[in-house]
C-alpha cells in the first residue's frame, strides 16, 4: 500500500508478504488474485485468505485443500461442485470434522455420506 505500483507488483515482494501473512492477497491487484502461485502462498499461511483469491481458484482442489487443512471455514469459498464432492469432502473431514459443516446440504442431510464421515472423524458429529 505505502511502496510504489512496481514494487508492490514484484513477486519476490508478494511471495515474502504473503508468507508473512496470507491475509495480504486482500491488497493485491485483482490480476494477481488469479494467480494459483500467489493464492496457494496466501492459504499456506492463512486458510481463510481463500476469500479474497479471484473464484476462478474456487475449483482448485489443492489450494481447497491447503486452505481447509488450517481453516475447515475455507470449504464455504469453495465451487458448489467442490462442496458436493463426497470423496473430497471426506477428505477433509477425515482432518478436520467440522468441515461437515461447510459441506452441499445434500451431503449434509445425506445419512450414508454423515455415516462415512462420522466413522472418519467423530468432530463431524
Amino acid at each position: 500500500q505505502y511502496c510504489s505500483r512496481d514494487l508492490r507488483e514484484d513477486h519476490e515482494i508478494i511471495m515474502a508478504a504473503l508468507k508473512s501473512s496470507g491475509r495480504v492477497l486482500s491488497l493485491l491487484h485483482s490480476s494477481l488474485r488469479r494467480e494459483p502461485e500467489y493464492v496457494m502462498a496466501a492459504v499456506q499461511t492463512s486458510g481463510s485468505a481463500l476469500q479474497y483469491a479471484d473464484p476462478t481458484l474456487s475449483m482448485n482442489r489443492d489450494i481447497v485443500r491447503t486452505a481447509a487443512a488450517t481453516y475447515p471455514q475455507a470449504l464455504t469459498y469453495a465451487h458448489m461442485e467442490l462442496k458436493n464432492d463426497e470423496k473430497f469432502v471426506l477428505e477433509l473431514v477425515e482432518k478436520k470434522g467440522t468441515a461437515l459443516q461447510y459441506a452441499s446440504t445434500r451431503l449434509q442431510n445425506s445419512r450414508p455420506f454423515v455415516l462415512q464421515a462420522v466413522e472418519r472423524n467423530v468432530w463431524a458429529l
